[in-house]
């Protein structure tokens, strides 16, 4: 595969991203994922995720910086979902 997906967050509400959510305990764990992600393509943002039950939780993301092409929107919000149908 020569793209992988990115999350942009925006305003409208109703939109969702299917993901997964970790409990990271060491602080030095973002500092390298941070350096992973690299700051010229993806920026750590704080967000609300809402889980399986509904509760909300507060939680770190990556968002991507970049320009967006909107016919490459992945319109169900899971990314995993649609690669593993195609």
């Amino acid at each position: 595969m020569q793209w992988y997906p990115g999350l942009t967050l925006r305003a409208d509400v109703g939109e969702w991203v299917v993901g997964d959510l970790f409990r990271v305990r060491d602080p030095m764990v973002l500092t390298e994922l941070d350096e992973y992600e690299g700051s010229n393509e993806y920026r750590r943002v704080l967000t609300t995720a809402v889980v399986e039950n509904g509760e909300e939780t507060r939680c770190w993301v990556y968002e991507y910086v970049g320009p967006v092409k909107e016919e490459r929107r992945i319109e169900s919000g899971d990314w995993m979902g649609e690669n593993n149908a195609a």
